[in-house]
């Protein structure tokens, strides 16, 4: 089928085949239906944007018919809150200015005081600084004066002035402390001895505590230095030998050594149960071992108990070996003489028994002779002796 199309400028006819009318068709029919959509597609943009602007518009004449309610009651609520915020100002107001007052008073009396106080700490101060400078000067001159001291005294003279000083600290408490003996360690049998010995005891006899005490003084111009562990094995030494708990050595050795300087030091890790002090600890270190020594008091007097239980059980014992002892010694000698006696029973026996067959024999003899005796007739013993027989018989006649 022939199909003719004119052009709309030139008026011409051309013409097309079915396939080439079908496709111009559906081309022109393409064009106007995407240019019918394109103008709808404008149409309802512009319809939207007319449609959201009043809806906008309508909700902004409303959101503003609210926000005036609203901004309405915020600023009655702003007014009231300004009301009640000047009112609480000016309380506010009133009391810091009485605070203020108030701690205007209390920093001024405040500042009074410690005006007064850094008055007083001054003369504190200038009173202990003077007192404290009087004491070095006195310090100083008490150095001075133990310097010179030291150098008219001898090794044994500065030993002995230690002592002395212990000896007269120990008076001082001495009538404080009951059963309790101090005195100086005079015993060098076991070839050594120490200076002094502390023993307390209890009412009933308990050793409550036992020191041994070793003084130690040096001169300041003596060459020779010691250090107070050269002393630590005779201590120890010492403290065994006279059966102490503890042994202390009050030393002014090392006059430089801080550990010695500041307070007791313990030479357990030396050797046991052992101190080192100045002398001006020597009624401290009393005091303490005191304390501790007093805590074990029932401990040590159920060990006394115990040690004199266990002492009669040995003593028992011994008493027991002993009486076994004896009288095994006893049965040894006895079954000894025994036996001495069951000998001397068969010796005996067997020299009765050659007695008693010396006897046997006597006396088979004796029978013998006694029947002999009587077979024994006068005329058979002169049978052979007429002469004999006539003057029996005459002497019996006569």
């Amino acid at each position: 089928m022939q199909f003719t199309v004119t052009c709309p400028e030139c008026g011409a006819k051309i013409p097309l085949d079915e396939n080439e009318h079908e496709h111009l068709i559906a081309q022109v029919r393409n064009e106007q239906f995407e240019k019918e959509i394109a103008n709808n597609r404008v149409l309802v943009e512009k319809q939207k944007e007319a449609e959201i602007e009043a809806a906008i518009a309508k909700i902004e004449a409303k959101k503003d018919a609210e926000l005036s309610v609203e901004l309405g009651k915020k600023d009655q609520l702003i007014a009231s809150l300004q009301s009640k915020n000047e009112s609480l100002q000016k309380q506010t107001d009133l009391t810091v200015k009485n605070a203020l007052s108030e701690q205007q008073v209390k920093i001024q009396k405040l500042e009074n005081d410690l005006a007064l106080a850094n008055k007083e700490n001054e003369l504190k101060i200038a009173t202990i600084k003077s007192g404290f400078e009087n004491t070095i000067k006195l310090k100083d001159e008490q150095i001075a004066q133990i310097q010179d001291f030291r150098k008219k005294l001898s090794t044994k003279m500065l030993g002995e002035t230690l002592e002395q000083h212990c000896l007269l600290s120990f008076e001082q408490i001495h009538s404080f402390i009951p059963n309790v003996s101090f005195g100086k360690d005079n015993d060098a049998s076991e070839g050594s001895k120490g200076d002094f010995i502390y023993r307390e005891t209890t009412d009933d006899g308990i050793e409550v505590l036992s020191i041994m005490f070793e003084m130690k003084n040096q001169d300041d111009a003596t060459k020779t230095k010691h250090k107070n562990e050269d002393f630590f094995a005779k201590l120890d030494s010492d403290r065994t030998k006279k059966k102490c708990e503890y042994a202390i050595l009050v030393s002014m050795l090392e006059e430089e050594n801080e550990l010695y300087n500041n307070g007791i030091v313990d030479i357990s890790h030396a050797i046991p149960k052992a101190f080192v002090i100045r002398p001006q600890f020597f009624i401290p270190i009393i005091q303490i071992l005191r304390s501790s020594a007093w805590k074990t008091v029932d401990a040590k007097r159920e060990l006394k108990v115990m040690q004199e239980q266990e002492r009669d059980f040995t003593n028992f014992e011994t008493n027991l070996e002993l009486f076994k002892t004896s009288l095994g010694k006893t049965f040894e000698n006895a079954r000894a003489n025994h036996n001495k006696a069951i000998d001397q029973i068969k010796n005996t026996i067997k020299t009765l028994q050659g007695v008693l067959d010396i006897l046997e024999t006597s006396n088979n003899q004796m029978t013998t002779c006694d029947n002999k005796l009587e077979d024994f007739t006068v005329k058979k013993i002169t049978k052979d002796a007429p002469s004999v027989l006539k003057k029996i018989e005459e002497a019996r006649k006569e």
